[in-house]
């Protein structure tokens, strides 16, 4: 699972930050700390290739 917010709080759940080489992000990060991920798997994360996609909700680059 990928998320974009508050280290401080989704630290608390599991989540650590992500580099962009290792899962690109939709839009420009205005904040690159907060890109944050989680494997459901209990595996290190592997990069994926290609552009990544985001909900039609969170396309609006003013929240990136």
């Amino acid at each position: 699972m990928v998320t974009y917010g508050d280290i401080g709080f989704y630290a608390k759940v599991g989540f650590a930050p992500v580099a962009e080489v290792v899962l690109p992000s939709p839009m420009p990060l205005s904040y690159p700390q907060g890109w944050l991920a989680q494997s459901l798997k209990r595996h290190e994360i592997q990069p994926i290739a290609g552009p990544a996609e985001c909900v039609e909700a969170f396309s609006n680059p003013a929240y990136w």
